[in-house]
């Protein structure tokens, strides 16, 4: 197989071990569906991995905690325990919350359900975000949402493709695509992201048994007319992975390829990320981090494709090493996902999780993989003596049992050698990984020499933080990782 390029190798990273297949669960009945929490720009919740458990007339919503002093899934609990069909979990996290939410028939028909937990709480009682007399299907997340005042999800009601926010007990629902008496929109291939300046919502729309992909972009609060990609061939099983950039099957002569699409990009066509040397189908799933470098921040997507073809069984695939890591599995569909679960100092510790049969049950399997988060070197420095010396400590742990401060000392030179003043105004800038600016701890006048500043970080949300240390023209950063 080809290496993915174009969406998902935006940066090249150390993949610092190959672990094998481990299988996370051994019960007697059967468990499916598994899903991470989606956002990855903090880690305060995203430990846990939720399923389906199945017994012979009900299915419950379960999940179990990452513990990385062990590397295993522990605490199984229940989000739902009764005899209704509750199926779909969706999970989305941030620092001080995970939310999951689900499809329950619990009201006579299915309605969208969640429980919410807040930091080192217990979770909350289910709450219903609809309650109406058609089914709410194929519910899932938005990703890459920035806000902490709203959680969007997209799910297909009748003959609707419907966005809402479910935090929201008075926000309008957005139709995004209806059905009529010539076209439908499959609610499985529904699909959104968010980016910067707005949001984009994808969907495969079927006309007479011709298909196409189409997206509509919300920009200034209004949805813009729809829009077909123009491909040669049938597409499928879209999915956003970056916020700008769609990935989708395209079958075309009897061969199916991976592509990806930037919206944003000023001239946009379809680009191959992904091709197989025989007729297969593929499912994409993605992971959003940040690789950071001293030039910039980049993004990059950890995957796993799911792929069928006409000989053989489901295989899970991970090509990030530019080799093919595929794991044969004895069910038609392994449902699988991929999530962040915790760091390591350097590293971001991630599993891909799917489901396979074993001693006459389904259960669940993974693979641990390690990703180099990178670091921020010194910038060259217009003057000599000018040094910004990492924080300690570094990782930073708010629950360690000590206090939330960290220390960072950083190293003023006598620019009067240099033509300049003795005394010169210095600033020291704390950021979070949006670039957006958390706290100013210096800026003031500072004469030669060393010195230090203590960050108290309890406040802040756990994730990757940056200390910029400024003076005239020169610059220097370094990162700072706050963990629970």
């Amino acid at each position: 197989m080809k290496n993915l390029i174009a969406v998902f190798f935006l940066f090249t990273f150390t993949l610092f071990a190959q672990y094998p297949v481990k299988q996370i669960t051994n019960f007697d009945f059967d468990v499916s569906s598994p899903a991470f929490a989606n956002n990855t720009m903090d880690f305060g919740c995203s430990n846990f991995l939720f399923f389906e458990v199945h017994s012979r007339d009900s299915c419950n919503i379960a999940g179990l905690e990452y513990s990385q002093n062990d590397d295993n899934f522990n605490n199984l609990f229940y989000l739902t325990r009764d005899s209704y069909i509750n199926k779909n979990p969706q999970a989305y996290s941030s620092s001080n919350e995970c939310y999951v939410m689900w499809e329950s028939n619990k009201n006579g028909n299915f309605d969208i359900a969640y429980r919410k937990k807040n930091y080192n709480e217990d979770w909350d009682s289910v709450r219903f975000v609809t309650n109406t007399p058609e089914d709410e299907e194929d519910v899932k997340f938005i990703k890459n949402q920035f806000s902490s005042n709203s959680l969007l999800a997209i799910f297909k009601r009748g003959g609707k493709i419907i966005i809402k926010d479910i935090l929201s007990q008075t926000a309008s629902e957005d139709t995004l695509f209806t059905d009529n008496n010539e076209i439908t929109y499959s609610e499985a291939s529904a699909t959104a992201g968010i980016y910067y300046h707005g949001y984009i919502a994808t969907a495969i729309r079927d006309s007479a048994g011709c298909k196409k992909l189409v997206y509509r972009e919300k920009i200034n609060g209004v949805w813009d007319p729809i829009t077909t990609i123009d491909v040669t061939g049938i597409p499928s099983h879209p999915t956003v992975e970056l916020p700008e950039v769609v990935a989708f099957n395209l079958e075309n002569n009897n061969k199916t390829s991976v592509y990806s699409y930037n919206f944003l990009a000023t001239y946009a066509v379809p680009e191959v990320a992904f091709t197989d040397s025989v007729y297969s189908m593929f499912d994409v799933h993605s992971l959003f981090l940040a690789i950071v470098t001293k030039y910039s921040e980049l993004n990059y997507s950890p995957h796993i494709l799911e792929k069928q073809n006409q000989t053989e069984h489901y295989v899970v695939v991970s090509s990030e090493t530019g080799q093919d890591t595929a794991v044969t599995v004895g069910i038609s569909n392994p449902q699988q996902n991929v999530g962040l679960v915790g760091i390591s100092y350097e590293n971001y510790i991630v599993y891909s999780v799917w489901a396979d049969s074993v001693n006459g049950h389904k259960n669940l399997f993974g693979i641990k993989r390690l990703y180099n988060i990178g670091g921020i070197e010194d910038g060259s420095t217009a003057v000599s003596g000018f040094k910004l010396y990492q924080n300690y400590p570094n990782p930073l742990y708010k629950n360690s049992g000590e206090n939330s401060t960290t220390v960072i000392k950083y190293s003023v030179p006598n620019v009067k050698n240099y033509g300049g003043a003795q005394q010169q105004t210095v600033n020291l800038t704390v950021y979070d990984i949006l670039g957006r600016k958390v706290k100013t701890l210096v800026n003031e006048v500072k004469s030669p020499g060393e010195h230090q500043v203590v960050f108290d970080a309890g406040s802040l949300s756990n994730g990757i933080y940056f200390y910029r240390l400024q003076s005239g023209g020169t610059s220097i950063t370094k990162k700072l990782i706050l963990l629970k």
